[in-house]
């Protein structure tokens, strides 16, 4: 995991809840897993760039896991934006 102090670390869990209401829960925590083992990320604490890089690598594939990875790369990027937001009123 690179260092990222501004951002608390993202772990798989909450990846899992992004995509798993899709796909449920268990396909969704098999397939992040190996997509993140594909890619050396530790699944218990990515950056914020590397949950959207797994997101990214999974957008890729065909059927529910690609169209659910998109559409839950675009909620986490919304809801950080609302975090980052909701930090500076």
């Amino acid at each position: 995991m690179l260092h990222d102090d501004a951002h608390p670390p993202v772990a798989l869990e909450e990846l899992v809840g992004v995509i798993g209401a899709s796909v449920g829960d268990e396909k969704a925590r098999e397939v992040l897993l190996e997509a993140a083992r594909g890619l050396g990320l530790d699944p218990r604490a990515m950056t914020r760039q590397e949950a959207l890089a797994l997101l990214e690598s999974l957008a890729h594939t065909p059927g529910i896991i690609g169209v659910s990875s998109r559409f839950g790369r675009s909620r986490l990027l919304l809801k950080w934006a609302r975090d980052n937001l909701r930090a500076f009123r």
